[in-house]
């Protein structure tokens, strides 16, 4: 078992996991779930056997593991959606912004009263600033696709699209402002 150390003084431990495919988090699990999860296979695969040589199998077995949480029909978001919008997101997702998702609101890509699911997928971390613009201002257009991207053009037609950080095998790139504070190479003149 990974060994995370002691949780910080009133806080806790949250393990986030990414598709390393896409970058896309797809859950966030506590040390508690992910120990579930881990040893829940060999359960669920002794229960599948066991009704299979009984020969009572009726449509397909769903188990404990790590997915997504599943949506709601409130308006507000459970606490395993915020959770997993607020890690996934990390931020404001507002071009250029980076309110933490403390200081956020978790809003609807496409509206609840529009008929928009209260899913992971439809949410995005706002800060209150720019979830007002969102709501109330004439001439803003905010499209959050289920990918994560959020597309955002401002009344005067720029368009900017923001993507969740998620995890990705390449690392990132170094600044800008390294090349030039580095001596030229003598090779290369």
């Amino acid at each position: 078992m990974l060994d995370l150390g002691p949780a910080p003084a009133g806080g806790s431990i949250t393990i986030a996991l990414d598709d390393p495919a896409t970058g896309q988090t797809i859950a966030v699990a506590t040390r508690a779930e992910l120990a579930r999860a881990a040893g829940a296979g060999r359960h669920i695969t002794r229960h599948i056997r066991r009704r299979q040589l009984t020969g009572t199998t009726s449509g397909s077995v769903d188990g404990p593991g790590l997915r997504p949480p599943p949506p709601t029909r409130a308006y507000r978001p459970t606490a395993a959606q915020r959770r997993l919008v607020t890690t996934r997101d990390r931020y404001c997702r507002m071009p250029g912004c980076r309110r933490r998702p403390g200081n956020c609101d978790l809003d609807h890509g496409t509206a609840h009263a529009d008929g928009g699911p209260t899913d992971c997928w439809n949410l995005c971390c706002l800060c209150r600033r720019h979830h007002r613009i969102k709501t109330f201002a004439r001439g803003w257009t905010f499209t959050l696709l289920p990918d994560g991207r959020l597309i955002v053009r401002t009344p005067s037609g720029v368009t900017r699209t923001t993507r969740p950080p998620g995890w990705h095998h390449d690392p990132e790139p170094e600044p800008p402002w390294l090349d030039e504070a580095t001596p030229p190479d003598p090779l290369r003149l």
